[in-house]
């Protein structure tokens, strides 16, 4: 995150790729504040910027404040897909920025300032604590999302799952929207126009985010993600549980989601009633990006390679898995849901209640193949109903 005292424009912000030796400024996928920045005499996808956006007081940390205090507007440089080989360069164009325009620089992940701020008497650190959460991910293909996604969201969260109903809203942070101002036609106008970034939702706890994919990207391929994050402690009830279960199934079925999965994922940072993924907490495998001939994709990569606690399977999947799972199944004219126990596990304990522990719930040819701590899979799933290997929608 750049924040800058001086309000420059994109425009700017392409005249400073220009002039930066070996990046370059994709033209060709420049949309709604954002563009693609590739690297190198290939022209490979290195990082996005996205911006400006007006900021207020009340949004911005107190560290940044303390550093710069005129700031007032943001600009976000991230890497898609989590490629961590273009981090540094990422890094490195977010510090130029700040310095072209007087601003400074805030790592999300770390919370470390850029440039340093001068030294303060020494204090502890502050500790925060952890907890464990629970990620859903709901997967569809991009045409085949309904047009009133916002709204049959809302209906199934008014009906199931209050805590989901946005609060605010926006496609960067801090959301701009504001669901008690705007309501379910501004909510769904800013999803709609939400073209190639991750359109975020601020909830009340115990659901701390959701994230909803829109139809059109900037990158190619079909491949679309929903997401949610629930603190894990509030699922030992038993009513929570079962509702927190009919909006998973429910929602599933009215995008057509041809996959979804629940899942604990340990160790998560608890900041207020927000849990945060850092780099102390356990990895997530729910990455659907991959390059292709140079070109960073919405590509399916195949099943997680661990069992996860709820799943779903729609009708491209639901056959040829079947008959691997045990548990809890139960069968929907569009799909199959999955439990492989009543209570949240970790992927762990879950697999101690396979029949051998040794061994992945499905045959490797489903999953794709990660190394350690790589967020990127080595190699993507052999066996993929061919409807996930086209590309039909290209760059918006």
């Amino acid at each position: 995150m750049v924040f800058c005292p001086d309000s420059p424009d994109l425009q700017s912000v392409l005249l400073l790729i220009g002039n930066t030796r070996g990046l370059h400024a994709d033209s060709a996928n420049q949309s709604h504040g954002s563009v693609l920045v590739s690297r190198g005499a290939k022209h490979e996808y290195s990082f996005t910027v996205a911006g400006p956006f007006r900021t207020t007081r009340a949004d911005i940390a107190e560290q940044v404040l303390d550093t710069s205090p005129d700031v007032d507007t943001l600009f976000l440089v991230h890497v898609e897909g989590s490629d961590e080989s273009e981090i540094p360069h990422g890094i490195r164009f977010a510090r130029k920025l700040a310095k072209a325009c007087h601003g400074v620089v805030l790592d999300e992940q770390t919370s470390e300032l850029w440039p340093t701020p001068r030294a303060r008497p020494s204090s502890e650190p502050e500790v925060y604590p952890r907890a464990d959460a629970v990620e859903l991910a709901w997967y569809c293909l991009a045409d085949e999302i309904p047009a009133d996604l916002p709204g049959r969201y809302l209906r199934l969260a008014q009906a199931f799952l209050p805590e989901a109903i946005p609060i605010r809203f926006g496609t960067y942070h801090p959301p701009q929207g504001d669901f008690s101002r705007d309501g379910e036609e501004g909510f769904a106008r800013a999803w709609q126009q939400s073209v190639g970034t991750s359109f975020g939702l601020d909830t009340r706890y115990p659901v701390t985010w959701v994230s909803l994919d829109s139809v059109n990207q900037l990158r190619p391929g079909d491949v679309r993600a929903m997401r949610m994050t629930v603190a894990r402690e509030a699922l030992e009830e038993i009513r929570f549980r079962s509702t927190l279960k009919d909006f998973f199934i429910g929602f599933a079925r009215e995008i057509g989601a041809f996959h979804a999965t629940a899942e604990v994922v340990r160790n998560y940072m608890r900041y207020g009633d927000k849990l945060l993924g850092d780099n102390s907490a356990e990895l997530f495998r729910s990455l659907v990006f991959v390059f292709r001939s140079s070109e960073l994709r919405n590509e399916w990569v195949g099943l997680k390679p661990y069992p996860v606690w709820w799943s779903w399977y729609g009708r491209l999947y639901e056959e040829s898995v079947r008959p691997y799972l045990i548990g809890q199944v139960e069968q929907y004219p569009d799909g199959v849901f999955h439990a492989l126990c009543e209570t949240p596990h970790n992927r762990d304990a879950l697999a101690e209640l396979l029949p051998d522990p040794g061994q992945p719930m499905f045959p490797a040819e489903y999953c794709a193949v990660y190394d350690g701590g790589e967020l990127r899979p080595l190699s993507l799933a052999s066996k993929v109903p061919p409807r996930l290997r086209e590309v039909t929608f290209r760059p918006h």
